[in-house]
This record gives structure tokens, sequence and C-alpha cells, in this order.
């Protein structure tokens, strides 16, 4: 912020550039909103539901900045702050959350298919890529992540309470230990169709 608005106080054309690029990303947060909003296929996609939280924590962020530029008052260390959260935490971690719950069950999937066309006479362990994370394991980590995110929010914007923050250290602990959990359970998943299959192969050519 600081550097941003020695920028903004000595050059309009900084200024300028700063605005359209900030507008810009927004523009493409709405446009991502709107095309999840459109989307045809209505089956429960928890992914998308870490993304609209990651497209308005960034679109909040976006405003934040902007005000930031020209407030130069009593709040202006916690307006930094909460941009901060809802960068890093709201946009980015959301979306990488969000997107280790899609992409790992399709490397699983993808990985076991591929060692399953070698011997296609046997059945495809895998039918489907919610067995490697359930639905109802993605929606408990988006539970945990939504519900973590307000109260950091509220700490850095000055209610910093004793127990809050022991609040919101032992929601990050569990939040990220289970998502850790997820991943790992998906992995032995991999590692037992791969040895169950290695095996069959073996069968077949013995």
């Amino acid at each position: 912020f600081q550097m941003f608005s020695h920028l903004v106080a000595n050059s309009i054309l900084a200024t300028v550039q700063l605005l359209c690029i900030t507008l810009t990303a927004s523009v493409y947060a709405i446009y991502t909103l709107y095309l999840i909003q459109k989307r045809k296929r209505k089956a429960v996609d928890v992914t998308l539901w870490f993304w609209n939280c990651a497209m308005l924590s960034f679109l909040m962020a976006a405003t934040l900045f902007i005000g930031g530029l020209f407030y130069q008052g009593y709040y202006r260390v916690q307006l930094e702050l909460i941009l901060a959260v809802m960068g890093l935490v709201g946009f980015a971690m959301a979306l990488i959350t969000g997107m280790l719950l899609k992409i790992v069950p399709f490397l699983v999937w993808l990985n076991i298919q591929q060692k399953w066309i070698k011997h296609p006479s046997t059945k495809m362990p895998l039918s489907n890529m919610q067995q490697v994370i359930p639905i109802r394991v993605a929606k408990r980590q988006f539970f945990l992540f939504i519900t973590m995110l307000p109260t950091i929010l509220l700490i850095v914007a000055g209610f910093n309470n004793y127990w809050l923050i022991k609040i919101a250290g032992v929601q990050l602990i569990i939040t990220y230990s289970y998502l850790l959990y997820t991943l790992f359970n998906a992995n032995k998943l991999y590692q037992q169709l791969s040895t169950m299959l290695d095996k069959q192969l073996e069968a077949g050519k013995g």
C-alpha cells in the first residue's frame, strides 16, 4: 500500500494504470462468477464453491485496494490487513484448496485407468472420481474453510481478543490437517488399487 500510495501521490499515469489493472481483474472475477451460475451441469461441485468464495474475496480485496490508494485515515492498518487476508486466504488459499479437491481425484482416476487398460478384462475399480474424495468430505473441507475465514477477518479488523486468536489458530490447524488427511487417504487408495491391478496383471501373464 505504501509503495502504491506513493505512486498515486506522484503520478496520475500510475494511478490510472493501477485502477485499470484492478478493474480488469475484477471484470474477470465477475465474469467467472457469471459463468459458474450459468453452467448447465447442476451436479454438486464443491470446487466451484471454493471458486465462488475466491472470486468474491478477490472483488472485496480489489475494492479495498482501490479505496486504500486514496485513504490515509486512522483505520489504514486494519484496511491493509483485511486486504491481505482476503487476497491470501479468501482468494489464493480458497483456489488452491478447491483445485486440490479436483486435481488429486482426477490424477488418481487417470493413473488407475491407464493401469486398468493393460488388462481390461477385469472390472475398473474406480467408476468415477468421487470415489477418491467423496462429496461429503469435500463439503466438510469447505465448511471448515468458510468458518475459519470470518474469524481471521475479525482479528485483523481489530477484534484481537485472546480467545478469538486461539479459536482462529485451532480452526486453521483443523482445516488444513483435515485437508492433509483427505489427500493422504486419496494417495492410500491409489496405492491400494495400483497394487491390486499390478497383481492382476502379473497373474494374467502367468
